[in-house]
């Protein structure tokens, strides 16, 4: 029943909503609020009543509620579901103790208690069926009780670490209802908030040593005089330790205005500082106050009140005036980010470093422009505010960097600006540009226009605050600051305390600056659709010079063009864009320039900047300098990077090598990429190594691979084989916005060159009497190859098929083969952020009679396409025949038993729920085929098949790469072949070691985004 009539309430509001008139309406909240806390028990126990304005045409019947506490109810809430999908199964096993929730409510209207239900499935959203409607221009009352249990604050906002409490979303609160009709939304760590404006009215109660940070204005005198003298005193004696609660209790009276959420914060260990700023447009003073724990102290000191006042300055400043009385900062725990904000008070994780903090408060204090004051559906629209506040966040460190050293790029508070020698790139270009590259390499970018629960977890940081800043960065270069500002002013004055929508900021923009941003509104902002530029070619003209720019990318925007003369900038010129593959001819004012370079600009959603620059004269007019360096570097786009990095390997032939590997892989990854990596052994007397040619744009990527090692000692001096690989692989998802699903479809050829020595004749136990002549085989394999993989909440899917046709070729005979393999794998994560699952595997392989599929998996010696590097290809027993690649038969266990037709088998690991990574494994194969015996001179073909089992345990110590596998049950087949074989327990012992997947270069490719 409750179940129907939320449902026909929903359906009820909102077709009311979306059948009468589109003009733009706002409702008003009005909130009085008593609460008091419980730092025993850590609850809430509180009373409150709103008053619900309806400025809409429409008659309300039910207000839809939002009961947010509920979220951290238990591990089926939308929360839950998706940190699950981010791999964090916190929810799932935390004790009850932990978890939180908003219960004893009992809403009532004129003192007639109302219906309440819950939306199907969300136990956050409450729909309150009203007694008495509201008309169009009307209002009425609403009040009710509530009791919170406070979560633990490891979760989410919410929540307390010990005394230590983020009182935040945690009261009862109408969803917004607009033009386009109800907003109900579940609480969600990955996508934030949208409410009514209105006014608070709030009262705390909770111990009197407990100093707290709210939104508001305080209105207890006593509490004020408290933090004023608190603010003066020194930090002497000050403790990370909870001192004990007073037993008396005090109450603290908040009101505000305009503001559409109510926050707050209370410790009893913080130190108080307070400070003011002046408004740079009225010149109204600002209170400000930063509250932090002895942790970080020295950092809280140093920057706390003045990163509070550079933000509300410059915001104020660029955008508009800081409309309220104060802003405080306080220090706190939290898992949803660095930092969190509501209307006028922030709280701030922490950072370790200065500049770290500094970055975090500035960021959060400036929410209270976007988000705050222009009260955008950040759910629908997370750019508007996290995105654009990142632009200005940027920009008033730039602003204020001559104070301090300017802002560095730390990770983990290491500033490995300094550490790895990134200090000649702009801080714009390391923080903002190259983490969107990241994405956008490889095509794992997302549009910055898009729902924020619609995000991967790092797309949210990559593309939401990281190419939505570069994106307005490139927007304020082009329209130029003072015509930017403007526009920034006219969208605030115009919005501000509103609910404004992007189609309201690109009005702003484009009737202030009298300038058409399709281009950027349409194309940068609501697609994956790169810029990227081009120099074409360049000649000298009467007063300058005239640029063939190309758009290699799918952005019709602007581009500017810099003349450099002797390495400095002596002028910049911008020029409207043109369409996708056309080529503009423009000319560039200037007497004598030595370089002409488009989009020299840092901190800008240039793809490639590597062919932006040209020289007017001289050869090789587009090459950049060339830079040799070791190792690997950041992509600078300003040089052509060449790397080297010593190696040092070995194989079971080659014994020792020493080489080098040149190549020009960068970080992030470019789409055209090289590598050649000789190696020369002394055992040999050899060269050996790698070789790889690729494209890759996350779209389509094709090149050629090749290696070059020896094989087995057998006829008294090591052989070697020559391996080239051509492919093409085609993603056939490649626009997908939420990268769960993926496809592909591969071709590859595999030429293999093997050359060795043959017997020919004499007796082979006397080694001076046999006679070898040198001969070769060659082997041609045509592959064609599909993958799809497909992420769920708490599980992994994969599919993969491949056909082969193998042709091979040797001096006494040439023969054809075909094999065809499927796998499925599903593991399913039971525990831990990932880390503990269940994983099974099924399989079927079959080929033609001359080639053998592996019931153990694939080894060395059976590996005929040379899809992976052994340390002993082709041993036959000790421990380097027991290096396998989980594939085929995969039971991990070293038989010999190999099918020539048909192999089929199931594999499952569990990974034990403990510390340390371990797991047990077993498996079952079905092999079948044919042996060829020979009876009196007649060969005929004797069918065979086996069913064989193992089972035994795994340590994966780096999962996929290197594991380890250790046989205990095995069937009666296996027990046998191992009797026969003379083999003891240390002889069973296999293990996989996947050096291709070892490269940083790959890892770092295969990042899930």
């Amino acid at each position: 029943m409750n179940k129907i009539f939320t449902i026909l309430s929903f359906l009820i509001v909102f077709t009311a909503a979306k059948s009468q008139s589109t003009n733009y309406f706002q409702q008003e909240v009005n909130y009085k609020i008593n609460v008091r806390l419980n730092d025993v028990e850590h609850t809430l126990h509180a009373d409150m009543e709103f008053e619900y304005i309806n400025n809409s045409p429409h008659r309300l019947d039910s207000l839809i509620i939002h009961l947010w506490p509920n979220a951290y109810k238990n591990h089926k809430t939308a929360m839950a579901k998706q940190k699950f999908a981010q791999r964090d199964y916190s929810l799932l096993h935390m004790p009850a103790s932990s978890l939180g929730y908003i219960d004893s409510l009992r809403f009532t209207q004129n003192d007639a208690e109302l219906q309440m239900s819950y939306f199907e499935g969300y136990e956050d959203i409450a729909v309150v069926r009203l007694a008495t409607p509201i008309e169009p221009g009307g209002r009425t009352i609403i009040k009710t009780p509530f009791f919170v249990k406070l979560p633990s604050g490891s979760i989410s906002r919410l929540g307390h670490v010990g005394q230590s409490y983020q009182i935040t979303q945690w009261y009862p609160k109408p969803a917004v209802f607009d033009m386009n009709g109800w907003h109900p939304m579940p609480y969600l760590t990955q996508g934030e908030f949208y409410s009514e404006f209105g006014s608070f009215d709030v009262k705390i109660t909770l111990p009197a040593n407990y100093t707290v940070g709210a939104t508001g204005d305080l209105l207890t005198q006593s509490e004020m005089d408290r933090m004023n003298e608190l603010s003066k005193l020194p930090a002497v004696g000050a403790s990370m330790e909870f001192p004990a609660s007073s037993p008396e209790m005090k109450t603290l009276h908040y009101k505000q205005d305009r503001v559409h959420d109510f926050g707050w914060f209370a410790d009893k260990r913080w130190i108080v500082r307070k400070g003011e700023v002046e408004l740079p447009h009225s010149k109204r003073i600002v209170t400000t106050w930063a509250l932090f724990t002895p942790h970080e102290f020295s950092l809280w000191e140093k920057t706390g009140i003045q990163s509070i006042n550079d933000a509300i300055y410059y915001y104020s400043k660029w955008v508009g005036d800081y409309p309220y009385n104060a802003c405080t900062a306080v220090d706190g725990t939290i898992s949803a980010g660095g930092g969190m904000e509501y209307p006028m008070v922030t709280v701030i994780g922490g950072t370790g470093s200065l500049s770290s903090l500094k970055t975090v408060i500035i960021h959060e204090v400036g929410h209270n422009w976007f988000y705050g004051i222009l009260g955008s559906n950040e759910r629908d629209n997370p750019w508007l505010d996290e995105g654009v506040n990142s632009f200005f966040e940027t920009r008033t460190l730039l602003a204020t960097s001559e104070k301090d050293g300017g802002p560095e790029l730390n990770v983990g508070g290491l500033n490995v600006g300094s550490m790895f020698g990134l200090n000649q790139f702009s801080y714009q270009y390391l923080s903002e540009e190259l983490l969107f590259l990241l994405s956008a390499r490889g095509n794992k970018d997302q549009p910055i226009q898009a729902h924020s629960a619609d995000y991967t977890n790092l797309n949210y940081g990559t593309i939401v605050y990281k190419k939505s800043a570069i994106a307005f960065n490139y927007l304020m270069h082009y329209l130029g600051e003072e015509t930017f500002d403007k526009c920034m002013q006219a969208y605030y004055d115009e919005w501000k305390f509103k609910h404004p929508s992007p189609k309201d900021l690109r009005a702003s923009f484009e009737k202030t600056s009298s300038k058409d941003l399709s281009w950027f509104f349409d194309e940068l902002v609501n697609t994956t659709a790169k810029v990227d530029h081009r120099a074409a070619g360049v000649k000298k003209v009467e007063g300058g010079y005239q640029l063939r720019v190309g758009n290699a990318g799918k952005v019709s925007g602007p581009f500017s063009v810099d003349v450099i003369r002797d390495g400095k900038q002596v002028s910049r010129q911008w020029f409207d864009g043109m369409g996708p593959q056309e080529v503009k001819k423009v000319v560039v004012k200037a007497q004598k320039g030595d370089v002409l370079i488009v989009n020299n600009i840092d901190g800008i959603p240039e793809y490639n900047k590597q062919n932006n620059r040209i020289r007017t004269s001289g050869v090789f007019r587009k090459m950049e300098p060339i830079e040799l360096k070791m190792l690997t570097r950041i992509d600078d786009p300003k040089t052509t990077q060449l790397f080297w990095t010593p190696l040092i390997g070995w194989n079971n032939y080659n014994k020792w090598m020493l080489g080098v590997q040149l190549h020009n892989m960068t970080i992030p990854q470019r789409d055209f990429e090289w590598s050649l990596a000789p190696m020369y052994s002394l055992a040999t007397n050899s060269v050996n190594g790698f070789a790889k040619l690729g494209f890759d744009n996350g779209k389509i990527a094709f090149g050629i691979k090749g290696q070059r090692f020896a094989l087995d000692d057998i006829y008294f001096e090591p052989l070697h084989y020559t391996v080239a690989k051509p492919y093409i692989t085609i993603n056939l998802l490649p626009n997908r916005v939420k990268k769960d699903v993926k496809a592909y479809l591969g071709f590859e050829y595999v030429y293999a060159y093997r050359e060795y020595k043959r017997w020919a004749y004499g007796i082979w136990d006397n080694k001076d009497d046999v006679t070898f002549v040198k001969d070769n085989d060659i082997t041609n394999i045509g592959r064609v190859k599909f993958n799809w993989s497909k992420k769920m909440l708490r599980s992994d899917l994969r599919w993969s098929s491949s056909f082969d046709v193998i042709n091979k070729e040797t001096e006494l005979r040439s023969s054809t083969a075909f094999v065809h393999q499927h796998a499925v794998s599903y593991d399913y994560i039971y525990r831990g952020k990932g880390k503990k699952a269940i994983r099974t595997r099924l399989y079927y392989g079959s080929s033609s009679d001359n080639v053998i599929l592996t019931a153990s998996g694939l080894t060395g010696l059976h590996d005929y396409a040379y899809d992976g590097l052994f340390l002993g290809r082709t041993e036959i027993d000790g421990l380097l025949s027991n290096q396998f690649m989980r594939n085929q038969g995969a039971l991990a266990v070293p038989t010999n038993m190999l099918a020539s037709k048909h192999l089929a088998s199931l594999n499952v690991e569990f990974d034990l729920p403990v510390t340390f990574p371990i797991g047990i494994y077993g498996g079952a194969a079905y092999v079948s085929g044919h042996q060829y015996e020979s009876v009196i001179g007649t060969e005929f073909k004797r069918p065979y098949e086996e069913f064989l089992w193992n089972a035994g345990v795994t340590v994966p110590l780096i999962r996929n790469i290197f594991q380890i596998y250790v046989p205990v049950l095995y069937s009666n087949q296996i027990k046998n072949e191992f009797k026969a074989r003379d083999l003891k327990f240390g002889d069973t012992i296999m293990f996989e070691l996947n050096l291709n997947l070892a490269n940083p270069f790959e890892i770092l490719k295969n990042l899930e985004l």
